[in-house]
C-alpha cells in the first residue's frame, strides 16, 4: 500500500518504475481534493502481468511537488 497526503487539490500521477527506471505502470492520473490517499499495487503491470520479485520505485508527482521512493516486492 502507498500512502499519501496531499495539503491542497493538484494533478496526481502515481507510478511504479523498475530498477531500471523504466515506467511499468500507472496507479493514479487524475485531479484530487486535499487529503489522505492510499492505493494499493497488486504487482502486476500495465499488461496485467505479474512483475518480479525485486526492488521498485513509486513516483508521485502532485503539483510542482515530485518525490520518488524505493520499495520491495516480495510473492
Amino acid at each position: 500500500n502507498i500512502e499519501y497526503h496531499l495539503k491542497k487539490a493538484a494533478n496526481v500521477e502515481l507510478a511504479i518504475y523498475n530498477s531500471l527506471r523504466q515506467k511499468v505502470r500507472t496507479l493514479v492520473d487524475k485531479n484530487q481534493t486535499a487529503g489522505v490517499y492510499t492505493q494499493k499495487w497488486d504487482g502486476k503491470n500495465s499488461n496485467g502481468m505479474q512483475m518480479a520479485t525485486g526492488i521498485y520505485y513509486y513516483r508521485i508527482k502532485a503539483g510542482d511537488f515530485m518525490q520518488m521512493h524505493k520499495m520491495l516486492l516480495m510473492k
